[in-house]
């Protein structure tokens, strides 16, 4: 039997950020799920069933994967904890058997014959024939990724550490560690003079090609992603999750960015998911708790809602951007191709393709958040395709109905 993931339909719960990916390719840990499923199962894993308004992009961009002609077990790409969900799976085997946990569908089983129409299927439960009930618990808000980012860490710190990229370094140099959990850095990494890692509280992994300026303190559990540069002097507190090829500086404490984004300068990012293509002008500063120290609420859906948490910052969504000095609230979200600049706190919810300039919102005509993305992805050297296009296109048919829903 093969293995892949399923959307369901409560992945617009995290829209901005499942705008533009499945939910299976979410940062939610060192490894996205499919990454983790596929370090899983190896050779075995067959691939990703996005939601129906991804379906064509991940087509065009050959992530639609080869129907073989034997049953594929998919598992619900928002499971928290993969690998007990798994081992559960063991005895479903024939078409149509799935797990739930009353809620939701954990786990189906898909014949051959039926694979391309569970692909464009909106909904998945309508493959199940027989199903029996587990515990299995399912990431339901984004804030849950962010809030759940240090234990992810660890969660597969065994499988980073057996993986052949890192060697364990103790100390790179007399003084620069302290605490008794590991230090992991790639050969490939580059280490300035000056640099202090805190391992009191979790592991810090370093990936391929990362570079850490001098003068920066990296506290774990953390983990840096291929490619990304730590800028001169910045402080990294636990629970932060950098994607590959992101430039980073400042401050930062409980923060995952997916990767391809830039926060180079001074200036506090915490409790906060930060998609790709994004930039965090100079000193752009958010609030992750309330001076009433009561919860937070955030945008989610066309309404806001209680975290239950103290602390909660920002959502980005792909392609967004911040100008210098920008100030943002405590619960912000900025949705996807949205720009924010000007004086004062903008509105805590910024809808998709829309400037926000001194509190005055306006839309961004979809040309030009185009035009600026195939520039800005183009200083990476990743093309900007017909697919990417098409995506923006419906993405942005989307938006329309999120802007209504926040009127």
């Amino acid at each position: 039997m093969l293995f892949g993931l399923f959307d369901d339909p409560a992945v617009s719960r995290f829209f901005p950020l499942t705008y533009s990916r499945s939910f299976a390719h979410l940062r939610t840990g060192p490894l996205t799920p499919a990454d983790h499923l596929q370090v899983l199962t190896g050779h075995r894993f067959w691939g990703v069933k996005p939601t129906s308004h991804l379906a064509a992009f991940y087509q065009h961009t050959g992530q639609l994967p080869v129907l073989f002609g034997e049953p594929v077990l998919f598992i619900n790409s928002r499971v928290r904890h993969l690998e007990q969900v798994l081992a559960h799976c063991s005895e479903l085997s024939g078409s149509g058997m799935a797990l739930t946990n009353d809620a939701d569908l954990i786990a189906v089983v898909v014949g051959p014959d039926q694979l391309m129409d569970f692909f464009l299927a909106e909904d998945p439960t309508r493959f199940v024939q027989k199903s029996e009930t587990i515990s299995a618990g399912l990431f339901n808000h984004t804030w849950e990724v962010v809030l759940d980012s240090g234990l992810a860490i660890e969660d597969q710190a065994g499988l980073l550490a057996r993986s052949g990229r890192f060697k364990a370094s103790g100390s790179v140099y007399r003084g620069a560690t302290m605490g008794d959990h590991e230090l992991w850095i790639s050969p490939s990494a580059t280490i300035h003079p000056f640099v202090a890692f805190d391992l009191r509280k979790g592991p810090v992994f370093l990936d391929d090609q990362v570079e850490v300026m001098s003068h920066s303190v990296l506290s774990g559990p953390l983990y840096i992603g291929a490619g990304s540069k730590v800028k001169a002097g910045s402080t990294f507190y636990p629970n932060t999750i950098i994607g590959p090829v992101c430039k980073v500086g400042g401050e930062l404490e409980d923060v995952i960015i997916q990767g391809y984004s830039n926060k180079q300068h001074a200036g506090f990012l915490g409790h906060s998911f930060i998609g790709s293509w994004c930039n965090l002008g100079a000193d752009t500063n958010n609030s992750d708790l309330k001076n009433t120290y009561a919860p937070v609420d955030i945008w989610e859906n066309g309404k806001m809602v209680s975290t239950g948490s103290l602390f909660m910052g920002l959502i980005m969504g792909d392609h967004s951007k911040t100008g210098i000095n920008t100030m943002l609230n405590t619960g912000s979200v900025i949705g996807f191709s949205s720009m924010v600049f000007g004086a004062g706190f903008p509105d805590r919810f910024i809808p998709s393709f829309h400037w926000s300039a001194d509190g005055k919102l306006i839309p961004f005509r979809l040309n030009k958040a185009i035009e600026t993305a195939r520039a800005v992805m183009g200083r990476r050297s990743v093309p900007f395709t017909d697919a990417d296009q098409t995506l923006f296109e419906d993405i942005r048919n989307l938006a329309v109905l999120e802007h209504k829903s926040s009127s």
